[in-house]
Formats: structure tokens, sequence, C-alpha cells
């Protein structure tokens, strides 16, 4: 097996799991997702470290940058699509991802968002490539969605599955649950 993968820093949307989970497993009937896992989210830092290098200090320095921000409400209303690239839907207000993930990529400048790939972080929710009618009217029926972000979850991602490693609270927020 050995593919590789990696872990994401992400804020789960439970209200979209529907609409992203059915999109992926259609793309990958093979992959296997973790019952405690939500696909759809917004990535706050990814790639991150390989799961194998998730310990005690990692998830320590994590927890305190998640530690630091207040929870706080999001709304996604609008579908956009990146140039040549996968549909998503925007969060509102954009400036508390972007405040995470500026956070977070100090704490580990070693890993940039996105890889370094982009000059600019675009905080978003992934829906996907060509979606048909049908997929942009089930979407529609569940828009707008709101959110209140307590937590946020390190998240293991590779072709052959999908799998929450572990989920950190914000400022006051769930308390701290590590899955085996």
């Amino acid at each position: 097996m050995g593919t590789m993968g990696h872990t994401v820093i992400q804020v789960d949307v439970p209200e979209l799991e529907a609409v992203v989970r059915s999109r992926l497993t259609a793309a990958s009937p093979a992959m296997r997702v973790a019952q405690n896992t939500v696909c759809a989210h917004v990535t706050l830092l990814g790639p991150f470290v390989d799961r194998g290098s998730l310990d005690a200090e990692v998830l320590g320095r994590v927890g305190s940058v998640l530690a630091s921000i207040e929870p706080f409400a999001f709304e996604l209303a609008e579908l956009s699509r990146f140039a040549g690239g996968p549909s998503y839907l925007a969060p509102r207000p954009a400036a508390p991802f972007l405040r995470l993930t500026a956070a977070l990529a100090e704490a580990f400048p070693g890993w940039p968002p996105y890889g370094g790939m982009f000059g600019e972080v675009v905080p978003h929710l992934g829906i996907g490539y060509d979606l048909t009618d049908r997929d942009l009217d089930a979407l529609q029926a569940l828009l707008p969605v709101r959110h209140e972000v307590r937590q946020a979850s390190i998240t293991w991602w590779s072709p052959e599955s999908i799998e929450t490693l572990a989920t950190l609270p914000l400022r006051a927020g769930l308390e701290f649950a590590l899955f085996p």
C-alpha cells in the first residue's frame, strides 16, 4: 500500500458533508472514509506533517495556536470557481480563516499554506470539478450554510483513505480528542 498522503489542519463543515463525500466517493470508489471523519472542510494549513510525525509536541503547538483564537461564525452562500480549477464556497467573513492560517504558518514555517504554491491564500470549501446540474441543485438547496467554529481537525488525506486523527479546540472550545 504505502501510497503518499498528507495531513491537513481543517475546519470541518458537516452541513455540507453529503454533497462533498458523495462527490469524493464517486470519483474514488475504493477510498475508505473513517466514520469519525468529515470530508467537507475549509483548510487552515495543508499539506501538513506526515501522520507518523504527529506527536505530542506538534499537537501541543497546533493546540496552542488554536487556543489563542476565539470561536467564530461564518457563512457559505456563494459558489465560485478557481481559474481552470475546482468549484468552491468562500467563507464570509474570510478574515478569521486568514488569521488562523497565518498563525499556523508562523508556528510551522516549514509548512507554508498549500505548499507555497500560491501567492495568496483564499479560504474555501472545495466542492470539486465539473459540477452537474444535479450537483448544483443539491448544493443550492443547502445554501446558505452558517457554521460556528469551535474546533479544528487534523485529518489524513491519501488516495486510499481519509481519517480524522485529532480534534483541537479553539479558545473556550470543545475538549481535546485524539483518535486511535
